[in-house]
């Protein structure tokens, strides 16, 4: 199933003066990985979240914000993808629901290695007939 994605990172960073300025020569950095894993599975036809999160670990990211992501669906034989990678991973994880789909849920997810503090789940216009769209956002304070 094509679609397009749309997924909103949305970073109220609470940023200390101290944490930032203290060495200007060295200022934080933030890595961000956006990934479409297709509901779970490869190219081969096969669903495999492990290889996922093998992805997603190499590519060491700070956050990951991950599109057609399936939760509890019955082609993806009832895994919670969002929290199986989230464990996977050992990462925080924020769930945003797009649709109902398959006996369960079909959506977008945020991976963090941060503590998430809030999230916002947003329904976002689309065209008559067609899938729905939905942007997710979440709050960290990264930088402390």
């Amino acid at each position: 199933m094509l679609r397009m994605s749309l997924i909103v990172i949305a970073f109220l960073l609470e940023l200390q003066t101290s944490s930032i300025y203290a060495d200007p020569s060295n200022p934080p950095r933030l890595s961000v990985l956006t990934y479409n894993i297709h509901h779970g599975q490869g190219t081969d036809g096969h669903f495999d979240c492990p290889r996922l999160a093998r992805v997603i670990l190499d590519l060491e990211p700070d956050v990951v914000a991950l599109q057609e992501v399936d939760r509890k669906t019955t082609r993806a034989s009832g895994v919670d993808q969002a929290a199986h990678l989230a464990e996977l991973t050992k990462m925080q994880y924020a769930y945003g629901c797009t649709m109902h789909n398959a006996g369960g849920e079909y959506g977008e997810v945020i991976l963090s290695r941060f503590p998430i503090e809030q999230v916002w789940v947003h329904s976002l216009p689309y065209p008559f007939g067609q899938e729905p769209r939905t942007a997710i956002a979440e709050k960290s304070n990264t930088f402390q």
